[in-house]
């Protein structure tokens, strides 16, 4: 009974937090998003049922006899676990109630992942069911979301200026770190394979110079 309390009571609080997103004047690129989507979708489905209806459109059979609705979630998608599991990208903050939340997925578990809050790097992990952040210790799972703020912290942000820029350095940083462990590894075995860079008697540079020091 509990269960079913908290439920609805997240369900109607979040109802009036979708309202009044849709509605702030400050999310109208999301509305934008939203409309050229539906038209580009539309136009697709008019392109498909078109073909459906010619003679070697069998195969679209179920696209000329189907709904623009069906077009969209089409039932062999949402049949698939996995499609309900995307979800958890929604921007609206959705979470279990109570305990609950460390069983099973939500939004609200998958925002704090891609959240920059120092409380929330490295959290939430979990793929499916958040017991396993519980088990590794990366669990967290704020009341709300005022912490919540999606992007890279401040102190790796540097010379991301452009979307080019996003995609290019993390490449860049990697080459780095891999040339910087061959040199390195390199330059060790060049040291223990070639006795002219030892001093006389046997003594590697590095313990020489330690001893004079």
């Amino acid at each position: 009974m509990e269960l079913i309390v908290g439920l609805s009571e997240a369900l109607e609080r979040n109802l009036l937090r979708l309202v009044f997103y849709v509605l702030d004047p400050g999310n109208r690129i999301f509305l934008l998003y939203v409309l050229t989507s539906t038209l580009a979708a539309y136009a697709l489905y008019r392109i498909a049922r078109a073909s459906a209806e010619t003679p070697t459109g069998r195969a679209n059979a179920d696209v000329a006899q189907g709904s623009f609705l069906g077009f969209l979630f089409p039932k062999r998608v949402w049949r698939h676990p996995s499609a309900w599991l995307d979800l958890r990208h929604s921007h609206i903050w959705l979470r279990w109630p109570g305990r609950w939340s460390m069983v099973f997925p939500s939004p609200a578990h998958h925002h704090v992942h891609h959240s920059r809050h120092p409380e929330h790097i490295d959290k939430n992990f979990a793929f499916v069911f958040p017991v396993w952040d519980v088990l590794f210790g990366t669990y967290h799972m704020p009341e709300d979301n005022r912490d919540v703020e999606f992007g890279i912290p401040k102190e790796d942000a540097e010379g991301l200026t452009s979307c080019w820029r996003l995609y290019v350095i993390p490449f860049r940083d990697a080459g780095r770190v891999v040339r910087g462990a061959l040199t390195r590894r390199g330059s060790k075995h060049c040291r223990q394979d070639h006795p002219s860079l030892r001093h006389p008697g046997g003594a590697s540079s590095e313990a020489t110079s330690g001893v004079q020091r």
